[in-house]
Order: structure tokens, then C-alpha cells, then sequence
């Protein structure tokens, strides 16, 4: 049996929504963790729900500190919510002999990295692309515990500047963990997929972000 995690918070439950369906027909036997705070509406659909405290607008530190808190023990698949699961997926099997899986970039590696995202500033990373600056996503992520998470949220909070706390700072934190730790790698275009190369690539998972929400 499978585990999946994903945190939300919010009242808007339309994508949490469709990737807990996805999970439930294509792993029908899979535990799902949600980690979220006590404002969030209930879910169906979850195996268990696990609730933390935090500041929504550092939605990354909340993230890396709800996956850190969750405390588990077993392997299990990290997931972004805006993602549709189509074919049953061996956790364990996946994760092999490896600690950790990082989703390995696989589309628009050479486009330019915007600095100027949500009105914040990122010129520390102007004139490089995509690929340069994040050449993992966090959007799907596989350990074998908690551990690695616990490490990348003090890499976060001891390391990054506050900023990476509102965005951009688990991609930071994976991109850092890489650097120190051994990990191995999925591919986006198998394990998150843009759903415009969904026939191309027949991947396990969709991943419907940006403006193909």
C-alpha cells in the first residue's frame, strides 16, 4: 500500500478535490495524508488529516514544516495539489534503494527565469534560465522518512533569505539537499506532466499549473 502527502490550505477545495479522486481510481488502496491547518475545510477522500500552525502567507515554510511534522516513517510520495494521478504507482518500488527522488526538470529548461514573480524580487537569479536556477520541482518528491524534509526546512530557516519563505523556497530547499545529500531522480515529463504533452509521453501523472488549471 502506497502513501501519498499533500498540503493545502485554504477554503478552495477544487484541486485537492480532483487529486484525491485521481488517487482513489488509480491506487484504490493507497493512504492519503493531507497536512493543512485547522481553517481548512475537511476533505473527503483522505486517510488521515494532520494539522499544523503557521502563517499562510510563508506558504513555504508551512509546506516544508507540515511535510516535516507529518513524521513519517515509511516511503512515500510527495504531491503538489493541482496534479491528477492516472496509473497506480509503487511507492517503495519506485524509491528502489535510494533515499530520496527528486522530480528532474524536463520541459522549458531554456526559458528565462522571471525575477520579478508575485511582485517579488528574485535578481539574484537574472540572466539564467529555468534549468539554472531549478533543475528540480517540488511539485513531485519521494523519501524514504521525514528526515529529508526536517533537513531541508532548517536549510530553509537557517540559510535562505525570509523571502524563500513565501515563495520559491522548497525548490530552493530541494535544490540545496541535492548539493549535500545523494538523490536519485523521476522525470517531469513521466511523474508531472504539462498536459500538453500528455500524449507524447503517456506519463503516470498530470500536472495542470499555471494557466492550464
Amino acid at each position: 500500500m502506497s502513501k501519498f502527502v499533500f498540503f493545502h490550505v485554504g477554503d478552495d477545495l477544487i484541486q485537492p478535490t480532483r487529486l484525491v479522486g485521481s488517487l482513489r481510481q488509480s491506487n484504490p488502496d493507497a493512504e492519503i495524508i493531507m497536512v493543512t491547518d485547522a481553517g481548512t475545510p475537511k476533505l473527503e477522500g483522505v486517510t488521515e488529516r494532520i494539522e499544523i500552525e503557521g502563517d499562510r502567507k510563508k506558504i513555504m515554510l508551512m509546506r516544508l514544516t507540515g511535510f516535516s511534522a507529518a513524521q513519517l516513517k515509511e516511503p512515500a510520495m510527495y504531491l503538489d495539489t493541482d496534479m491528477e494521478v492516472l496509473e497506480k504507482i509503487d511507492v517503495e518500488k519506485l524509491l528502489g534503494d535510494r533515499n530520496v527522488l527528486l522530480c528532474r526538470r524536463s520541459f522549458n529548461k531554456d526559458s528565462w527565469f522571471n525575477i520579478n514573480l508575485r511582485g517579488m524580487d528574485f535578481s539574484e537569479h537574472r540572466g539564467l534560465t529555468l534549468d539554472q536556477v531549478y533543475p528540480y520541482l517540488a511539485c513531485a518528491t519521494v523519501t524514504r522518512s521525514w528526515v529529508p524534509w526536517g533537513m531541508m526546512l532548517k536549510l530553509m530557516t537557517q540559510h535562505l533569505n525570509p523571502k524563500y519563505e513565501i515563495w520559491y523556497g522548497d525548490q530552493e530547499a530541494l535544490r540545496l539537499y541535492a548539493i549535500i545529500e545523494d538523490t536519485g531522480e523521476i522525470d517531469e515529463s513521466e511523474y508531472a506532466c504539462l498536459p500538453e504533452f500528455r500524449d507524447k509521453f503517456n506519463p503516470k501523472i498530470v500536472h495542470y499549473k499555471g494557466s492550464r488549471k
